[in-house]
């Protein structure tokens, strides 16, 4: 369905021409009928509500972010992932992605959406603190999403009003930050203690692998798990045969580093950045150079190897880039799974049993 437009003036551009707002698409426009968002599609928004006191065995809240490496045929989910158990260490009586969910706790609420949610998640795996920002306006809650998401900033936008605001300091804004701070005590994170060497030849549906993130919101008793979290699939099964988070994980030979995967897997959700990406090493020492802090979010063009303090530039077609190892090991198990369906494939087409009817045909094919 697509909703129509509610378009105003909300001031004027640097070149006196009127600013215009649509606040039921919350984007621009250049006219008062449409705005440039009109002509998208929108579907009405899966919601939950989650009360924090009805699941004493813990409730756990996650942005769904894609996958960094996804050879399967099922799709990664996004929004906001949700497990609940009425029971500690017991059965999941929630497992599900929404696009919406709003968290009750006693006489508070607060709404998680699956902007904010992944939001969150690039906040944190870039190591950012956020905060709960106003707009001084209108009032609606701010939330910084994509690059803006890693980037403390003084200047805001508000996606309700259209209009300007600024913060006392460079700030991330973030409605989730109420909710997060209040469980972020006492919280334990723990590796995963598990090790996982596999191939496609015995999961031959593919796999699905993320970086672990800490929770949004996690209030079992029981410590959190980091690692990497790793679907397999068994031929045409929707459902993973594995579906555990590891700290030691190793795909058709390629072994995988958590903290690459984790900042990879954010660094993929912010388009702008995506586009920067390479996996560089030293032309002297060979050494895989893997850029943390500001240099994971801000392309430059002259690096210092980690390895021998050798200063080079890349040598690819991207000169001004960002480098991580595992985009490299992404790419290396992707071509691996598909030299496999290749091969497969003509194997199936030299075993198909012969028919008469097909050199029939070849003999009466017109010339």
């Amino acid at each position: 369905m697509v909703y129509p437009c509610s378009i105003s003036m909300i001031g004027k551009q640097r070149n006196g021409a009127p600013r215009l707002w649509c606040v039921v698409h919350r984007a621009q426009a250049r006219t008062l009928d449409r705005c440039s968002s009109a002509t998208v599609s929108t579907t009405p928004p899966t919601k939950r509500k989650v009360d924090l006191a009805k699941y004493p065995g813990g409730v756990a809240l996650w942005g769904a972010l894609p996958p960094v490496i996804n050879t399967a045929i099922a799709p990664g989910e996004s929004g906001v992932h949700v497990h609940a158990r009425r029971l500690a260490g017991g059965k999941k009586n929630i497992d599900a992605t929404f696009d919406e969910v709003t968290v009750i706790d006693g006489d508070d609420q607060v709404l998680v959406t699956a902007t904010s949610a992944t939001a969150f998640n690039i906040s944190r795996l870039f190591g950012q603190h956020v905060k709960n920002l106003k707009c001084p306006r209108c009032g609606e809650a701010h939330i910084d999403a994509g690059e803006f998401a890693a980037r403390p900033h003084r200047k805001h936008l508000c996606l309700a009003c259209g209009r300007d605001f600024y913060d006392s300091e460079p700030s991330i804004g973030n409605p989730i930050a109420l909710v997060a701070d209040r469980y972020e005590r006492g919280r334990r994170v723990v590796p995963a203690g598990r090790k996982l060497r596999a191939g496609h030849a015995e999961f031959s549906g593919g796999f699905q692998v993320w970086g672990t993130h800490p929770a949004i919101l996690w209030t079992a008793p029981i410590p959190e798990e980091s690692g990497i979290h790793v679907h397999g699939f068994k031929g045409d099964a929707e459902i993973p045969y594995v579906d555990e988070t590891y700290d030691d994980v190793e795909i058709e030979g390629v072994r995988l580093d958590a903290a690459q995967i984790r900042l990879l897997m954010a660094q993929m959700a912010i388009p702008g950045l995506a586009e920067r990406l390479i996996s560089e090493e030293c032309p002297r020492c060979k050494t895989p150079q893997f850029d943390v802090g500001v240099d994971a979010i801000v392309a430059r063009r002259e690096r210092v190897c980690t390895g021998c303090a050798y200063t080079f530039e890349a040598t690819g077609r991207r000169k001004v880039a960002i480098s991580n190892p595992m985009l490299s090991a992404a790419t290396s198990i992707n071509a691996i799974r598909a030299r496999r369906q290749k091969t497969r494939s003509k194997s199936r087409a030299g075993n198909r049993p012969w028919h008469a009817s097909v050199d029939k045909r070849r003999a009466h094919r017109p010339s």
